[in-house]
């Protein structure tokens, strides 16, 4: 067996081990439901700008704002939530999920807005 042969077979090997292992979340992580809470507020928040765009009445929007005031009030920094994004972005199957989760919970916010 050659030697890239047998390092390729140890890449592939890490990385089936890495996709099928469910990691625990390292301390200094946002948790994956609040993780999915931030992603739900910020989308609110996106879409409360992007509605103020369309109004030339409206008061000058900022949302980074409003992210940093979402993120004091259930306790996390902004260095915590960019960390934790990319976390989440190395362990695409736990942030999928958190998107998932994310869209049903504003999913069901909007059809109870057009009750």
């Amino acid at each position: 067996m050659s030697k890239g042969f047998g390092i390729y077979l140890i890449v592939v090997a890490l990385a089936m081990y890495s996709c099928s292992s469910e990691q625990a979340v390292p301390e200094g992580i946002i948790p994956d439901s609040s993780m999915t809470q931030l992603i739900v507020e910020f989308t609110l928040i996106d879409a409360s700008y992007n509605t103020s765009l369309t109004d030339p009445s409206s008061v000058k929007f900022r949302p980074e704002l409003f992210y940093e005031s979402t993120l004091k009030q259930k306790g996390y920094t902004r260095e915590e939530f960019n960390r934790s994004v990319s976390w989440y972005t190395l362990n695409t199957k736990r942030l999928l999920k958190i998107y998932d989760e994310a869209l049903i919970i504003l999913s069901k916010q909007q059809s109870e807005l057009n009750r």
